[in-house]
């Protein structure tokens, strides 16, 4: 029995490094593709390996509402 749980855990520590390996070598053909002269961030290629083109990316940028001055005067004329 603790000849099996030995082997257990080295196919699931063999497992482990695989997938560290193969997450290094993806961003490595995704760096490669955001670099290449005929694709880019903008190109459908990237877009059909699952990615968002730069063009399709949202800014961050958020406002606040103009409403929320409206809310406080409200709540100092109760008062």
């Amino acid at each position: 029995m603790d000849a099996l749980k030995l082997d257990y855990r080295g196919k699931i520590a063999a497992r482990q490094t695989m997938g560290t390996e193969l997450g290094d070598i993806r961003l490595r053909i995704v760096n490669c593709i955001r670099g290449h002269e005929n694709f880019g961030e903008d190109s459908e290629f990237y877009r059909f390996l699952g990615f968002k083109t730069k063009a399709e990316r949202k800014t961050g940028l958020t406002r606040k509402k103009q409403n929320d001055t409206d809310d406080s005067a409200d709540y100092d004329e109760a008062a």
